[in-house]
C-alpha cells in the first residue's frame, strides 16, 4: 500500500506527538511504502532513536517564508506532492491541514482525532463549522480513545468509517525478567508536566504527605517545585525512548496522576506514559478515570481517587510496601502491553486503510 503521512509542525520536537508520529510511520513502513512529509530540521528517526524501516521516504517540505509560517502554503506544497506520488491513503493528525485538503477534495483522507475543537474553543463558531465539515467529508476517522469517539458522535453525528486505535509503545524485552522486590523509596513520572490536566499538582501534594523520592523523566521547570520538596525531586528533562526505558528498567513504581477536572484527561487522552510503564514491567499507580480504564483494569493498575493527594499517597505507600502486589500488577500489565506495541497499532491501521480502499472501490 502507498501511504502519505504528513505532519505540519517542524520535526523533531520534544513533544509526545512527535514521537507518536515517528513511531507510527516506522511501524507502517515495515509493510508499506510510506512518504513521511514534514518540515524536518534533522532526521527525526535519529533524534528519537526509532528505527527507520525500509518503506519510508522522507520528504522535507519547508514551512517558513522568511520569518513567517503559513499553514495554507504548506498545504498547497503538500497538494503538489500528492499529485506527484498519488498515494492510496493520506493519513493526518493536524486539523487545519486535513481541512484544507478536504476543501480541495483530496481523498482518500483518514484523520486521526486527538481532541474535539468544539470543546476546546466553544466560542469559535467558524472552527466548529470547519470541524463539522471535516467529519462530513473525511474518508475515515481514527480515534485514540472511546471517549473521543463518543463525544464526536454526540456533536457531529458522523456516519464515516472509524476505528478506535490508542497510542502505542515499544515492548522492553529485557524487562520480562525485571525483579520487583524489597521496599521502594523512589517513584517515577514520565512525560511533560507543563499541562495542568496532567495532575502534577496532585502528585506534588501527595509527595509532601510521604517520604518518597520523585524522578520526573521529562521537561519540567525546577523553580515550580516547592522549596521543601526540592531535595526529593530529580528532573531528567526530555529523553529519547531508549533512555526512558533504561531509567524505567530500574524503576519499580510509575505514577499517572491525571486530573478528573477536564474532558481531555477524563475521556480523550490515550496516555503514552501508561503504556510505557506497562511495556517496562513497572508497577502503576493511576488516577481512576474512564480514559485510563479503556486500557487497563484493577488487574494491571492500583487506582486512586483523581485529584485526591491523600488517596494517591496511600496508594503509593501500599504499593511500595508490598512487593508481591507490585510483581502481580506489573507482570499482568507487561503481558497486556504486547497488544499495544507500535507494530500492533500499524497492523490495525493498515487493515482499516484497506477497508476504506475497498469501500471506495465498491462505491465508485
Amino acid at each position: 500500500m502507498r501511504i502519505l503521512y504528513a505532519f505540519s509542525e517542524e520535526l523533531p520536537l520534544s513533544k509526545a506527538r512527535g514521537l507518536q508520529s515517528c513511531a507510527t510511520v516506522s511501524a507502517l513502513g515495515k509493510q508499506n511504502t510510506i512518504w513521511f512529509a514534514a518540515p524536518f530540521k534533522k532526521d527525526p528517526f535519529s533524534f528519537y532513536q526509532v528505527s527507520k524501516s525500509p518503506g519510508i521516504r522522507l520528504v522535507n517540505i519547508f514551512r517558513k517564508i522568511g520569518i513567517f509560517k503559513s499553514n495554507i502554503l504548506w498545504a498547497l506544497k503538500l497538494r503538489l506532492l500528492i499529485a506527484k506520488i498519488k498515494p492510496q491513503v493520506i493519513f493526518l493528525r493536524h486539523f487545519k491541514l486535513a481541512y484544507y485538503l478536504l476543501k480541495w477534495n483530496i481523498k482518500p483522507l483518514v484523520f486521526e482525532v486527538h481532541e474535539i475543537l468544539q470543546d476546546k474553543h466553544p466560542a469559535q463558531e467558524n472552527l466548529r463549522n470547519q470541524e463539522k465539515f471535516l467529519y462530513q467529508k473525511v474518508s475515515g476517522l481514527v480515534f485514540i480513545s472511546q471517549g473521543l469517539r463518543s463525544r464526536a458522535q454526540e456533536i457531529y453525528k458522523f456516519k464515516k468509517p472509524y476505528k478506535i486505535i490508542p497510542s502505542g509503545t515499544f515492548l522492553c524485552k529485557k524487562c520480562a525478567n525485571k525483579k520487583l522486590e524489597g521496599e521502594v523509596e523512589d517513584i517515577y513520572y514520565v512525560g511533560t508536566a507543563h499541562y495542568s490536566w496532567k495532575g502534577i499538582d496532585t502528585l506534588l501534594e501527595a509527595l509532601r504527605k510521604t517520604n518518597f523520592y520523585l524522578h520526573i523523566v521529562g521537561p519540567f521547570i525546577s523553580k515550580e517545585i516547592p522549596v521543601f520538596l526540592q531535595d526529593r525531586i530529580k528532573i531528567y528533562g526530555w529523553q529519547s525512548p531508549k533512555k526512558i526505558y533504561d531509567l524505567l528498567y530500574a524503576a519499580q513504581i510509575g505514577v499517572l496522576p491525571n486530573t478528573g477536572r477536564t474532558l481531555i484527561s477524563r475521556f480523550y487522552t490515550s496516555p503514552m506514559k501508561l503504556l510505557d510503564y506497562m511495556a517496562t514491567k513497572t508497577a502503576i499507580v493511576a488516577a481512576d478515570l474512564p480514559s485510563v480504564r479503556e486500557l487497563v483494569s484493577e488487574k494491571e493498575v492500583l487506582f486512586f481517587e483523581p485529584d485526591n493527594p491523600s488517596s494517591l499517597a496511600e496508594a503509593l505507600k501500599r504499593l511500595s510496601q508490598n512487593p508481591s502486589l507490585r510483581e502481580q500488577l506489573a507482570s499482568s500489565a507487561y503481558r497486556k502491553a504486547k497488544y499495544f506495541t507500535w507494530d500492533q497499532r500499524a497492523n490495525r491501521l493498515s487493515r482499516f486503510f484497506e477497508e476504506i480502499l475497498y469501500e471506495d472501490k465498491i462505491i465508485n
